[in-house]
């Protein structure tokens, strides 16, 4: 906020002649006066402490002790404190509210960005931007994997660990998980930009950073696999399939005694963890044993 450092100067009554004209101009400094004039309290009634201890003293056969309390001040202090707490509140609120998170850990989440382009986020991700600055830029941070369809307009970013996608109004899908970072274009012309390279990506091609090495592929389909219930791999490190195994079962993955220097091209349902594991391990010659929650991974040859 702007005028955090006025408020606090304000606050402690340290403004500078210039710095409270510039204060009192502000809206922080109307909102805070209209708090103040509601706590404001009108002075108790005189009342004399000596004359009334006095009688109080006739009154009684043992000795009293007495302790004078000053109204007035009380009444401002919690005058004070109260006003204290708003301006607390208030900063609290103008700073939470421009950043705002969403995450989503059970399924698919379907929601729409404040300029109505549409976001879908798989499972395990989450996904963050500022509400309050989003007219000024539409950028959004993601962490795991996400579809978007982007309305045309001003530039609309992508922020994720390995790389920026950048598009003015198009669909693709990003996704980064742990060190592994790749993006399809499914509609217009979309920028990937890391630390190595800048590509421009058009319809049906895809980009792919695994361990500082890309990897450039195409693909035919119009939309990702998972928004119906699939994962899908192009040439895709072991670790990274039983990492995305792990993320849509909800289950503990055992491969310390396979190889998983492989790569692995081909799909497996989100929603039949048997199907699943057999998609995976056949190919890569591995057998496997359900225990629970957890899938242990072994060689055909042991």
């Amino acid at each position: 906020m702007q005028n955090e450092e006025l408020i606090k100067k304000w606050l402690n009554d340290e403004l500078t002649p210039a710095e409270q004209e510039t204060f009192e101009e502000s809206e922080e400094y109307k909102h805070f006066s209209k708090i103040w004039d509601g706590l404001e309290v009108a002075s108790p009634p005189f009342y004399d402490v000596e004359k009334e201890l006095a009688k109080f003293r006739e009154n009684q056969a043992s000795t009293t002790k007495v302790i004078k309390v000053s109204w007035t001040k009380r009444l401002v202090g919690i005058a004070a404190s109260l006003l204290l707490v708003s301006v607390l509140s208030y900063i609290l609120f103008q700073f939470t509210k421009q950043n705002q998170t969403l995450s989503f850990t059970a399924a698919q989440e379907e929601l729409y960005l404040p300029d109505s382009s549409l976001v879908i986020l798989n499972k395990g991700s989450k996904l963050s931007y500022s509400p309050e600055n989003w007219a000024a830029k539409r950028a959004v941070e993601l962490e795991g994997e996400g579809y978007f369809k982007v309305k045309t307009g001003s530039k609309f970013e992508v922020i994720a660990e390995d790389g920026v996608v950048s598009v003015l109004g198009t669909a693709f899908n990003v996704k980064q998980r742990a060190s592994f970072f790749e993006v399809i274009c499914h509609e217009g012309k979309v920028r990937v930009a890391t630390t190595q390279d800048t590509t421009l990506l058009t319809l049906g091609k895809a980009f792919q950073l695994e361990a500082q090495k890309v990897q450039l592929f195409e693909v035919t389909a119009l939309e990702p696999s998972w928004l119906k219930g699939e994962s899908s791999f192009h040439k895709t490190p072991l670790s990274v399939v039983i990492d995305e195994l792990e993320n849509q079962y909800e289950i503990s993955v055992d491969a310390d005694q396979v190889s998983l220097k492989g790569t692995f091209t081909g799909s497996f349902p989100n929603d039949n963890l048997e199907l699943a594991l057999d998609a995976i391990t056949a190919p890569a010659g591995y057998t496997y044993q359900v225990l629970n929650d957890k899938v242990v991974f072994t060689s055909e040859n042991n």
